[in-house]
Order: C-alpha cells, then structure tokens, then sequence
C-alpha cells in the first residue's frame, strides 16, 4: 500500500481555527504512527476521528477516470465544516491511501454522482 500523509504545515493552516496546536500536533502524530496497511489506516482515522471529536467516519464511492476509489471521512456534523479525509483505489498494481484535509459538501459537489 502507497499512503500520502497530510504535512503539518497543511494540518495547522486547515484546522487552526477550530483546535488547539497540541491537538493539530496529535492529529498529525496519529498520522504517521500507523503501518501502511489498511487495517492500521482505518485505526488512524478512528483516532483522529477522536481527536476531532467528530461523529463517526462514514464513506462513499466514486467513479473518476474509469476507477473506483472510496473516500472515508470524519463526520464533523456540517457539510462544508473542514475535516480529516482519506481516498482510497487500487490503480491496477497495488492499494493507494491518500490522506487529506477538506469539506463533504466540496467533494460532493464535485462528484455528484456518488454511490453513497
């Protein structure tokens, strides 16, 4: 598996606004605390999911370019409130977990057709 972390540059200018910099430090710690395996980036989430003291990750399916990636996120409770976000694929040869930070509502309208 091929995993894209979040940088803590990137965590600290999304999130500052709505928590603590211990908090935006853990986030990022939880981060690269996980193996590179799906199991240990589910747990990841879910600690950071914690951490943001969100409602529960939840998940939909997309079709871009011909693939079927799943895009788990943090429910924050606001459609567009800024959350912790992970996209995953298989791109013909192995499994691909990209981590980033950003809105449902954002990815939702740019992706109407969604299998939620």
């Amino acid at each position: 598996m091929q995993v894209t972390r979040i940088s803590l540059k990137v965590l600290k200018a999304a999130l500052k606004d709505r928590y603590t910099e211990e908090t935006i430090k853990q986030i990022h710690k939880a981060l690269y605390s996980y193996a590179d395996n799906e199991t240990s980036q589910y747990e990841a989430h879910c600690r950071i999911d914690q951490l943001l003291n969100n409602h529960g990750i939840e998940g939909a399916q997309f079709k871009i370019r011909g693939r079927v990636r799943t895009l788990y996120y943090s429910n924050s409770g606001d459609s567009y409130g800024v959350t912790v976000m992970r996209w995953r694929y298989f791109d013909g040869l192995q499994e691909i977990c990209t981590w980033m930070v950003g809105s449902w509502g954002d990815i939702a309208e740019k992706y109407p057709e969604a299998q939620y």
